[in-house]
């Protein structure tokens, strides 16, 4: 089964209707069969996010809604870091 890593503004984006993104977000999973892999410390950056635009209970809401989806957490593998690297190299992003 394909897999596809998750990062905190897709998922920000996901659970956020204000978001600019949202509905790109919720295409893309109404769309995609993919296991998401969500680095644990995803986490802690969306809960940032939310709190930023609504202050804890946002990111409460976020939570609520995070676990009905009951979401798996990986954490981060050395493996996973070099994808990310050859991704970064082959998109030219800078860190």
């Amino acid at each position: 089964m394909d897999r596809v890593l998750v990062d905190s503004s897709y998922l920000y984006a996901l659970y956020s209707p204000s978001d600019n993104n949202y509905q790109l977000s919720q295409a893309f999973a109404a769309t995609n069969a993919a296991v998401a892999l969500i680095p644990d410390v995803v986490l802690p950056e969306v809960a940032f996010l939310f709190k930023r635009a609504g202050g804890v209970p946002a990111v409460a809401m976020f939570i609520e809604k995070f676990i009905l989806a009951q979401p798996t957490f990986e954490p981060v593998t050395i493996p996973m870091l070099k994808r990310a690297r050859n991704h970064a190299r082959l998109f030219q992003c800078s860190f």
